[in-house]
C-alpha cells in the first residue's frame, strides 16, 4: 500500500481573506495529505490555531515571506515535484524543464526554503496527530488530533472573499494559458456540441434501452459545455446520467465548481491523458441524475454502480501546436472505451482525421463496427481567451461506430 501524500502548501494569493474592516490578505492553498484531491484555502489564523494545539514552532518569518510575495508581487504556485498536484502540467505542455515555468507561476527560487519550512510544520503536526491516536485509545479525542482534524476540515477557511470577487476573476497567467491551449468555446458552440451529441445518441438504437450514460469533459475549463449539457438532460433517453469534468488547471476547476455549484457533477484537477477507466468509474461513483424517486434504494445502488454505462466524451481539447487533439481522441476511445466523441478542434485537425480513423479501425476488436468521423466547419469561430474574444478557425469533429 502506498503511503499517504504528505501535507504541503501548494499556492498562495489566488484566493484572499477579507477582514471585517474590508482589508484583504492572501490565503494559502494547502493539501492536507489525506487524499491527492483534498485541497483547501487556509488563513494565517488557521496556522496559528494549529500551532497552539500541537506545540510546534510556527515559522512566522517563512510564512510572512511567502505571504508578502503574494501580496506585493502577485499570486504564486509552487514548482512541480513528484508529489505536487501540478505534476501533469509539464507533461501536457511537453516541457519537463520546471525552471522555464517558474516565472509563469510567479515563484521566486528564494522562496523555496520558506516553503519547505512551512511544509515541515504541517508534516510535524500531521505526524503528531497520528502518534497521539496510536498512543491513546484510537478515538482521536486528544487536542492535537482535534486541531489537525479542524485544520483539515473539508471546507475552505472563514472570511474568504466572495467568489464573485475572487474565483471567477481568477485567470491563469497569460503565457501559461496560451501554452495550455485555453481557448474556451462560445456559448453558441457549446450548445452546438450538445445538439450534435443528442443527434448521434438518437441515431444509435441502443440509446433507447434507458440505460446509463456517462459524459466526460476532458478539459472542462469554466464548465460552460457541461452547463449546456445539464440544460439538455431532459432530452436524453436514459434513466441514469453521470457527468464528470477534468482539467489540468486548478484555477479552471475552481471556476467550474463555482459555476456548476448545486449540480450533480464530479470535477477533478487531473491530466486527462493519465486517466484510466478505473479512475473514471471512481470519479463518477457518487454522481447520478434523473433517477426516478419511486425506485427502491437497492435498485438505485445497482444502477449507480453499473460499470457498463455508455461513455460519451465531449468538449474541446487544448488548442496547442502539439498533436494533443489526436491523443485525446485515441485516449477516449482506446482507454476509456468511449462510444461517441464530440470535440471542437482546430481546423488543421481535419486533415489528420483519416489517418486516425485507419489507426482506430486497425486496432479495434469489433470487426463488425467501424469508426466513422465527420467534420463540420464552425460558422462562429469566436473563443474566449483570458478576458478577450479571439477568432480561431475550427471544426466540430464527431466520432462514432457504424
Amino acid at each position: 500500500m502506498s503511503a499517504s501524500p504528505k501535507p504541503k502548501v501548494i499556492a498562495c494569493g489566488q484566493r484572499q481573506i477579507q477582514t471585517k474592516s474590508g482589508n484583504k490578505f492572501p490565503a494559502f492553498l494547502v493539501r492536507c495529505g489525506e487524499s491527492d484531491h483534498r485541497y483547501f484555502w487556509r488563513s494565517k489564523r488557521d496556522f496559528l490555531v494549529l500551532n497552539r494545539a500541537t506545540v510546534h514552532s510556527f515559522p512566522k518569518k517563512a510564512f510572512a515571506k511567502l505571504s508578502d510575495q503574494a501580496q506585493n508581487n502577485g499570486s504564486w504556485v509552487r514548482p512541480d515535484d513528484d508529489e505536487a498536484p501540478f505534476g501533469g502540467y509539464c507533461k501536457l505542455v511537453g516541457d519537463h524543464d520546471v525552471s522555464d515555468n517558474i516565472i509563469e507561476r510567479n515563484f521566486n527560487p528564494n522562496m523555496k526554503k520558506s516553503l519547505l519550512q512551512l511544509d515541515e510544520f504541517l508534516l510535524k503536526a500531521s505526524t503528531a496527530s497520528k502518534e497521539t491516536i496510536s498512543d491513546n485509545d484510537g478515538s482521536g479525542n486528544d487536542s492535537t488530533t482535534k486541531a489537525w482534524n479542524a485544520f483539515c476540515k473539508p471546507e475552505h477557511t472563514n472570511y474568504l472573499a466572495d467568489s464573485s470577487n475572487s474565483i471567477n476573476n481568477l485567470k491563469t497567467h497569460t503565457p501559461t494559458a496560451a501554452r495550455l491551449g485555453q481557448y474556451f468555446a462560445s456559448n453558441d458552440n457549446a450548445r452546438l456540441v450538445i445538439r450534435k451529441l443528442i443527434e448521434l445518441l438518437e441515431r444509435d438504437n441502443e440509446s433507447n434501452t434507458n440505460g446509463s450514460l456517462v459524459f466526460v469533459e476532458p478539459s472542462c475549463g469554466d464548465g460552460r459545455i457541461i452547463s449546456e449539457l445539464l440544460n439538455a438532460t431532459k432530452q436524453l433517453k436514459a434513466n441514469n446520467i453521470k457527468i464528470v469534468g477534468f482539467d489540468i488547471d486548478p484555477t479552471a476547476i475552481e471556476r467550474a465548481k463555482a459555476n456548476l455549484s448545486g449540480n450533480e457533477v464530479a470535477l477533478e484537477c487531473k491530466d486527462f491523458l493519465s486517466l484510466t477507466r478505473r479512475d473514471l468509474l471512481s470519479a463518477i461513483s457518487s454522481t447520478s441524475l434523473t433517477i426516478p424517486e419511486e425506485e427502491t434504494s437497492s435498485r438505485k445502488r445497482r444502477r449507480v454502480n453499473d460499470d457498463n454505462g455508455k461513455v460519451i466524451v465531449l468538449g474541446g481539447p487544448p488548442y496547442t501546436p502539439k498533436p494533443l487533439p489526436q491523443q485525446f481522441i485515441l485516449h477516449s476511445i482506446q482507454q476509456l472505451k468511449a462510444e461517441i466523441v464530440v470535440f471542437i478542434l482546430p481546423e488543421r485537425c481535419k486533415k489528420d482525421a483519416y489517418q486516425l480513423q485507419q489507426t482506430l479501425n486497425n486496432t479495434t476488436n469489433e470487426a463488425s463496427r467501424k469508426w466513422i468521423y465527420s467534420n463540420t466547419e464552425l460558422e462562429n469561430i469566436d473563443f474566449s481567451f483570458e478576458q478577450s474574444t479571439i477568432q480561431q478557425p475550427s471544426v466540430l469533429q464527431c466520432w462514432y461506430q457504424m
